[in-house]
């Protein structure tokens, strides 16, 4: 049985459809975890600045205590 031209060119678009299809799909698997990694990363740098503030305004309270004990005036 001898295959016909058609038959031919549509095996061929399917297997490059099909290849294609992979590699799109890898590369994509590939972003979504690079975007997971950095999420993770953000999330705790924000953790970090959030308690660095906490750390700074709690500073910032003890001195502004001690400037008005310091300068008690009329």
């Amino acid at each position: 049985m001898e295959l016909e031209v058609n038959t031919i060119v549509g095996l061929a678009f399917t297997a490059a459809f099909t290849a294609w299809a992979g590699v799109v799909a890898h590369g994509v698997k590939a972003i979504r975890g690079d975007l997971h990694n950095i999420s993770k990363d953000l999330k705790e740098e924000s953790r970090k600045l959030n308690e660095y503030i906490v750390q700074t305004e709690a500073r910032l309270s003890v001195v502004e205590d001690r400037l008005k004990v310091n300068h008690k005036g009329p």
